[in-house]
């Protein structure tokens, strides 16, 4: 799906007082490299890369960062030749400059091509455009409409860096209702220091989850009122249903319905959902639930349906805590329980 390209540097007024992703008012000198599309209904955020006037960077600026990076490899390896004593040995290591050379020159001309990006988050869907070469080029863009997604799945993988920070690799896959993708985000995030810059895939796949979370719990909401249940599916692991004061496991035909007074402990560590029931049976693992967060359709909506439904809060670290035992509920009394809960997603989005 192309759009045409933007023939002005105004900022559209369709913008005016709308934030970005980082929750800043959207301001010029920002462009906008598409329209956004009815489909994704009032837009919530919108953030783009590029600024007024801002061009493509010049070949002769691009060889010169070639010619940079071909130096300092040249510099490098020689530097590394003259500390080893046997000649002979020395020659064949300055072979590989003819492997890096080559591959620092690919690197920067890949690195410093013109790119710009501009999405927007709305209260129905998402869209994102992606221009390439220069502004003249017609940008690639692709829609999200949240009614056609049947499920989210969020796979967040941290990594240790320094012993301290951690990089965050975060990504997100929207499917309809056969499993087929219909939008993925990847982004990657070192955490301990500021947000990333505005435009950044990270910010972006944040506030897209939260969009997507509201949409979804205003279908739970829905499900509930007609079912009594929300239920949530796990790729290979039990089928869950949540209701007001129990959660109900389904495995290989055998259902187990319990309320928190049989649960012992649940836990989300390093990606790994636990269920222990007070029960439980040591060598035979009965009653015992564990599951990968990332194999969980809709993770992020589950964390706070538990909440509100089951009673247990995730502290942000491992452990879930039970803030008070929610209690068994008819359907008519069951209105607002979750739809009211489109205020607390910007305070959980983080805590994933």
């Amino acid at each position: 799906m192309c759009a045409q390209p933007l023939s002005s540097f105004d900022v559209d007024p369709q913008f005016d007082g709308i934030p970005d992703h980082r929750g800043n008012i959207v301001q010029p000198p920002f462009l906008f490299l598409a329209d956004t599309s009815p489909e994704i209904g009032a837009l919530e955020s919108a953030e783009s890369t590029i600024r007024q006037g801002e061009a493509a960077p010049s070949i002769f600026k691009r060889l010169l960062m070639v010619a940079f990076v071909v130096a300092v490899i040249l510099i490098v390896t020689g530097l590394i030749a003259t500390f080893i004593d046997d000649r002979s040995v020395a020659r064949r290591f300055l072979v590989v400059d003819y492997f890096l050379v080559p591959a620092g020159i690919i690197v920067e001309f890949l690195r410093s091509r013109f790119r710009a990006t501009c999405s927007y988050v709305g209260r129905d869907g998402v869209k994102r455009a992606v221009a390439k070469g220069s502004l003249a080029s017609i940008p690639w863009t692709e829609v999200l409409v949240f009614a056609q997604a049947a499920v989210l799945y969020h796979e967040e993988v941290r990594h240790e860096v320094h012993g301290f920070r951690f990089n965050t690799i975060r990504k997100l896959v929207w499917r309809d209702a056969d499993n087929r993708p219909l939008f993925r985000v990847r982004a990657s995030y070192y955490e301990g220091g500021d947000l990333p810059d505005p435009g950044d895939s990270f910010l972006f796949a944040r506030v897209v989850e939260a969009a997507w979370s509201r949409h979804y719990l205003r279908r739970a909401e829905a499900q509930l009122q007609t079912c009594g249940m929300i239920l949530f599916q796990v790729e290979e692991g039990p089928c869950i249903r949540v209701r007001p004061g129990s959660i109900s496991f389904e495995l290989r035909n055998a259902v187990t319905t319990v309320t928190p007074q049989e649960i012992a402990q649940i836990t989300l560590f390093n990606g790994i959902f636990s269920f222990k029931l007070k029960d439980a049976k040591l060598l035979t693992g009965e009653g015992k639930y564990k599951f990968e967060h990332a194999a969980m359709a809709n993770a992020k909506a589950f964390l706070m349906v538990l909440e509100r439904l089951v009673g247990y809060r995730w502290d942000g670290r491992k452990h879930f805590v039970l803030k008070e035992p929610i209690p068994v509920r008819p359907i008519q009394s069951m209105r607002g329980l979750v739809s009211g809960m489109d205020t607390t997603i910007e305070r959980d989005e983080d805590r994933l």
